[in-house]
Parts: C-alpha cells; sequence; structure tokens
C-alpha cells in the first residue's frame, strides 16, 4: 500500500532553489486597480512537497471555482494566483494560511505535547496566528 507522499516520483534535484511562495491577484470589474496578497510557505522546500499541497488545494478549492481562479506555477517556487472576486481570494488565503498553520506546530513548543494536542481549534490559536498571518485582518 503506497501512501500520496510514496506516489509522487522524486526528482533527482527535489529541493526548491527558492521560498515557495503565492502571489494572489483579485482581478475584476468591481477591483479595476486589483488587490495584491502573498503568503510565504516556507515549510514547503521540495518539489514533492509543493506537489502535494496543490493536490489538495485543487480538490478543496481550484476546481470548485473552475473559471474563477487560475494558477502558475514557476520553476523558481512562484505561484501566481488570479480570482475574480474576493470570495475566491478568502476561499485561497484561508487554505493556504490553515495549510501552513496545519504545517507548523512540529516547530512549536518543544516538550509541550498538551498544548499541541488541545490547540487544534482555531478559536484557541488566534493569539498565536496574529504575526504569522497579519494580512488576515485586512483581506475583509
Amino acid at each position: 500500500m503506497a501512501s500520496n507522499k510514496e506516489d509522487y516520483p522524486v526528482p533527482e534535484q527535489d529541493e526548491l532553489e527558492n521560498d515557495f511562495r503565492i502571489t494572489l491577484v483579485v482581478q475584476s470589474k468591481e477591483i479595476p486597480d486589483g488587490e495584491l496578497h502573498e503568503r510565504f510557505l516556507s515549510n514547503i522546500s521540495t518539489f514533492t512537497g509543493m506537489n502535494q499541497f496543490f493536490d489538495i488545494f485543487d480538490e478543496k478549492v481550484a476546481y470548485p471555482n473552475e473559471g474563477e481562479l487560475k494558477y502558475e506555477v514557476g520553476s523558481d517556487g512562484l505561484v501566481v494566483m488570479l480570482v475574480t472576486n474576493r470570495e475566491i481570494r478568502d476561499q485561497c488565503l484561508d487554505f493556504i494560511d490553515k495549510y501552513i498553520e496545519d504545517m507548523e506546530p512540529k516547530e512549536s513548543t518543544k516538550g509541550d505535547d498538551k498544548k499541541d494536542e488541545t490547540s487544534s481549534n482555531d478559536s484557541d490559536n488566534d493569539s498565536d496566528n496574529k504575526e504569522r498571518a497579519p494580512s488576515k485582518k485586512s483581506r475583509k
């Protein structure tokens, strides 16, 4: 039985040369100048990790919003996403922020297992996330 992680052939050079980062742009008639949002996913440092991220992103966000969301993945680790409205922007940013948050507990407080086990509720983590995702407040 192979897990999803094992389904990817690991390229000879799997490490990303640059940080994996997403630039999200809202383009619509109601926002003529557009909006720009950026996220850095420093915990994803391989092409395999990037593929796994996009498999989940496609399933949960991109496919349900087909025609309203486009993205281009550059070989340098830069991803440009174009969305047509703020609702899809929020879905994208919420997904990315949650993905980042789910990856970060591995690096958080060492030796405090009880805190890690009980911190799955997003409202419990709000004070911890202010520094990581400061643009959350400005999205609405």
